[in-house]
């Protein structure tokens, strides 16, 4: 009897198991969009640099103040940042992919946007 309605069903147990396969196949522990909250931080631009929105630039905690790179070359600093700001800084290992959201060519300031958690 046990064998007999195996190889009797196995067609129909194979497609069933390849649809629960390909639902399996799709990651939906963590949505697809990030649930991170966006962090805004105003940067004071360097003299003689510009940039431009949408540009990503690697930011890096040092001491109290963060440090906006492009390359290696320092482009815009954020002195007194929040507290909170910091911490997850340094829970980052101190660098953080960040996002130009405006730039101001008139006060040298730009905002940069990051993810943190």
């Amino acid at each position: 009897m046990g064998l007999d309605f195996i190889t009797h069903k196995a067609k129909a147990f194979r497609k069933m198991f390849d649809g629960g396969r390909d639902k399996l196949a799709v990651p939906d522990l963590l949505p697809s969009d990030e649930e991170w909250e966006e962090q805004h931080v105003l940067f004071e631009v360097h003299e003689g640099c510009t940039l431009t929105e949408g540009e990503e630039l690697l930011v890096q905690l040092v001491g109290s103040s963060l440090i906006a790179l492009r390359g290696h070359d320092p482009v815009a600093t954020a002195a007194t940042p929040p507290e909170s700001i910091l911490t997850a800084f340094r829970r980052a290992k101190g660098y953080v992919v960040a996002r130009v959201t405006r730039f101001s060519e008139v006060s040298r300031t730009a905002d940069l946007a990051f993810l943190l958690e």
